[in-house]
């Protein structure tokens, strides 16, 4: 917890998704849609980013986003195999 600013997630309640938490961070923050990016596992997590105009990357690791298959359907900017493989896309 100590590496990051804020930390959301599900409540329990079956109207928390992952569009509402998404506003919640950003509103939170003071950022912009445009300034943040979703780093997930599963494909609720690029349809909750593509659904409010945040960047996904997929991580093809933990529950797992791979390339191919009905994962194609959703708008990501990476896929990343692995957490340095994230490090190297956002900082070059």
């Amino acid at each position: 917890a100590q590496y990051f600013d804020l930390i959301k997630g599900f409540n329990g309640d079956e109207s928390c998704t992952k569009a509402y938490i998404l506003n919640q961070v950003v509103n939170e923050l003071g950022i912009s849609k445009s300034d943040a990016v979703l780093i997930g596992d599963y494909k609720y997590d690029a349809v909750g980013a593509q659904s409010e105009g945040i960047d996904f990357i997929g991580v093809s690791y933990g529950f797992g986003i791979k390339e191919g298959g009905d994962n194609d359907a959703f708008k990501s900017i990476y896929i990343a195999k692995s957490p340095q493989d994230i490090k190297t896309f956002l900082l070059g």
